[in-house]
């Protein structure tokens, strides 16, 4: 016993030496200018042959053996640097700024930002720069972050001219768009021809389209992340351009040198000055536009502690004028961030968040006269937690809350000629959402990391009124009905939701990835369109609705060629979901009281390959990408309980983007996109009404076929774009910019629409495409200084 007791003494004293012998290196890594920590750049130590990467808040941390090291510090867009840095008995904190590249094109060939596709533990992710997305061809030469990220593979618009998007065969609304960390509930302008994202705000774009981090939940198919720069610490900046559309600008700088800093910025649309030009009509009083401001500020309170306060607010405003119609809808968001450090290695992020969504419409045309008034809030707390073992291992934890209020829907209605008037309002909807999740990640041996965590939700609807309970065999209409007060809690889920990662790297060029993750959706938009519209409400859980949930397993490989100018990925997945909503046949959505009692539930499944071939180096960069992908549903009492394809089933995609530096001031861009046609459930047959039935020519029913079996046209759209970089004056940079959208015409469909055959001797109906753009030409006026 003694033998044994003093071997495990004498066994720890030699672990403890072993230990006594490492130092730690940290630090963290942030831009020169604005200090703006950058989140993900890579710290490559040479002699070690081994890199980390940064955290949420900038910080890296390595345990290393006292000794001389040559270290490479590189981040996207960012011009690397090298030091030697000398380890001795103590732990080392050094902290690297990086400079902004002016060419983007140099600055990506960083020796640590090399191989990070293939090395890191991370999957079915995208990220893109602004200097990248400034670079691809837009409608009208408004640069715009959803679009671009409907080049990516494994990602294709909802519809034309819209910013929804599908993932990986999901619905639009099981997307979770994060503006700086707080819930965008519509990202468009326009009725989705833009995003109401500002390119000169933006900093980052990351796009998880299956291996969604376990800090965050509540939707399906994927997470988008979008987050704002931060302003110069040191010096004054503006941004700004004038185009065909819309006008924008920027200012950021210091308020206090190194200490306080803000960001300030404006965009607003004026097509309405043109209407009376273009209308045949009388359009007086008319108005047709939109606006952003955003707006940030930064203080940094210490070495430990930064503070960051972000605001933005954006509006549509739709008029005929005479009072005739008019749309008016909104986005609000708000964050309040507190990082704090409380060592090298364990961090903190503090946020407060906020999100409002609102439309208000209003008509009178020919004696009828209505309102619809709808609003969706959201106000959240997150507590996320970082602890940094070393580069191999690190540990996230954390909790979160957010309190919804809707109101969907208080509408009325006027009829002067039937002396009526109709008023439905539906009770505003109130409910929270818990949840806690904690991640571990680690390398085991040389060549694989494992990652794991678990995500603990709990959802509950809070009384304000009576509820309506409904036959779950959608037989017998309501069945119940009971009378709730204001804040009781009256119904209650909960659910688990793992996520596992692994990566195998097979040798410094190439790697195995796999991930597995279970994710639920507490919110549900009700819409029986295929893309997301202004009008649209969203629904919570209830007693009728149950969450919907998601199981989905990806395994992918990752190769690099050419001294990784060029990265190649090929993906396979399967995704299985359970209690997925639909709406039952001839569902009537809009002021309908019982709206519950249209939706329908049931199982669905989407599987696809996603290959990608990326050039990142040189003056031809660029990416193409291919995505075969399936997506089915099968829903009580919807197309006789059989299997059908969901509105996302598009089996086939290619994107093609390309970008080449003709000369140091000419930059020249293309973009084509295809991809098969849209699910449409057609007539196929139809009668007519006898006379005096109705009055008016509406007196012809149609008779639909099965759920989704046919398909809208393919559609395919070439998009160029030059860049000519004009004379610096002094501190004054400027360029002119041109593209052309749909470059060939291509007559994409909108919509497709059934008309009379005009033949006197023929009663038949036939098929005519809708469609939106033909070639749209802009030019575009950018500045800076």
């Amino acid at each position: 016993m003694l033998k044994k007791s003093c071997f495990f003494f004498a066994f720890l004293l030699f672990a403890v030496a072993l230990q006594a012998q490492k130092t730690t290196l940290s630090g963290k890594v942030s831009d020169a200018q604005s200090g703006e920590p950058l989140v993900g750049a890579t710290i490559f130590v040479r002699e070690l042959g081994r890199s980390a990467s940064t955290n949420e808040s900038g910080y890296y941390t390595f345990d290393v053996k006292p000794g001389t090291y040559n270290v490479n510090v590189g981040y996207l867009g960012y011009t690397s640097t090298d030091e030697q840095l000398r380890l001795k008995g103590k732990s080392l904190r050094k902290n690297f700024k990086l400079t902004e590249e002016a060419n983007q094109i140099e600055a990506v060939t960083v020796n640590a930002e090399k191989r990070a596709n293939v090395t890191k533990a991370e999957m079915s992710v995208e990220k893109l720069d602004i200097k990248t997305i400034k670079k691809i061809p837009q409608l009208m030469g408004e640069v715009d972050v959803i679009k671009s990220i409907m080049l990516l593979p494994g990602v294709q618009p909802a519809a034309e001219g819209t910013s929804a998007f599908n993932v990986r065969g999901g619905s639009s609304d099981q997307n979770l768009i994060l503006f700086d960390n707080s819930t965008v509930y519509n990202a468009s302008h326009f009725m989705g021809f833009f995003s109401v994202f500002n390119n000169d705000v933006v900093n980052d774009v990351k796009l998880y389209k299956g291996d969604i981090p376990v800090s965050h939940g509540g939707r399906l198919s994927s997470m988008l992340e979008v987050s704002t720069k931060e302003g110069d610490m040191e010096k004054f900046n503006v941004n700004g351009g004038v185009g065909l559309i819309s006008s924008r600008l920027e200012v950021d700088g210091p308020i206090v040198n190194d200490k306080l800093s803000f960001v300030a910025a404006g965009r607003r649309t004026y097509a309405d000055l043109f209407l009376p030009l273009a209308a045949e009509q009388d359009l007086d009083g008319a108005v047709l536009h939109f606006y952003d401001l955003n707006g940030k500020l930064t203080w940094k309170a210490s070495e430990k502690d930064r503070l960051s306060l972000s605001g933005y607010f954006g509006r549509d405003v739709f008029g005929m004028g005479n009072d005739m119609a008019g749309m008016d809808f909104s986005n609000a968001t708000y964050s309040l961030a507190w990082t704090h450090r409380f060592s090298d290695k364990f961090f903190m992020n503090s946020t407060v968040l906020g999100s409002r969504y609102s439309y208000d419409l209003t008509f009178d045309f020919g004696g009828v006269a209505g309102k619809w008034l709808s609003t969706i809030n959201d106000v959240g707390l997150r507590e996320d937690f970082t602890y940094l073992y070393n580069d191999d291992a690190s540990l996230k934890f954390g909790a979160a809350a957010t309190y919804h209020s809707i109101m969907p829907c208080d509408a009325s209605m006027d009829i002067t000629m039937l002396d009526d008037d109709q008023r439905i309002t539906l009770p505003s909807l109130y409910s929270t959402e818990y949840a806690l999740y904690a991640m571990h990640q680690h390398k085991v041996g040389e060549r694989l990391t494992l990652k794991y965590g678990l995500r603990g939700t709990l959802f509950q609807n809070l009384g304000n009124d009576t509820v309506m309970y409904y036959d779950e065999n959608y037989k017998l209409g309501i069945v119940d009905k009971k009378k709730f007060d204001k804040g009781e809690v009256y119904n209650s889920y909960f659910g688990l939701e793992p996520r596992v990662g692994a990566v195998f790297q097979i040798n410094d060029n190439s790697s195995v990835k796999g991930s597995y993750s279970r994710t639920l959706q507490y919110l549900h938009l009700m819409s029986n369109a295929s893309a997301a519209s202004p009008l649209d409400v969203w629904l919570p859980s209830s007693p009728n609705i149950k969450p919907q949930s998601a199981h989905q397993g990806s395994v992918g490989y990752f190769r690099n060629f050419l001294d990784d100018a060029v990265e190649t990925s090929g993906e396979i997945f399967y995704k299985r979901l359970n209690n997925v909503v639909d709406f039952k046949d001839h569902a009537q959505l809009m002021m309908n009281q019982h709206l519950e009692g249209e939706v329908r539930s049931g199982i669905g499944e989407a599987y696809g390959l996603e290959l990608m071939v990326r050039k990142n180096t040189g003056k031809f960069t660029g990416w193409v990408s291919y995505t075969y992908s399936r997506s089915f549903r099968k829903i009580k009492t919807v197309n006789n309980d059989e299997w059908y394809s969901s509105p996302a089933d598009k089996p086939h995609a290619l994107n093609i983007v390309l970008s080449y530096e003709l000369t140091k001031r000419i930059d020249l861009s293309a973009s084509w996109t295809y991809s098969t046609g849209a699910p449409a459930t057609f007539p196929e047959s139809g009668y007519y009404l006898p006379d005096g039935v109705f009055a008016g020519d509406n007196d012809f029913v149609p008779l639909y076929g099965k759920r989704n079996s046919y398909r809208t046209p393919d559609y395919h759209r070439l998009d160029v774009a030059a860049t000519f970089e004009l004379r610096k004056r002094g501190g004054y940079e400027h360029e002119l910019n041109v593209s052309l959208y749909n470059a060939y015409g291509r007559h994409n469909p909108w919509f497709i629409q059934f008309a009379d055959d005009d033949t006197p001797t023929s009663s038949t109906k036939y098929a005519e495409s809708i469609y939106l753009f033909s070639v749209v030409p802009s030019v575009t006026y950018n500045f800076k200084f």
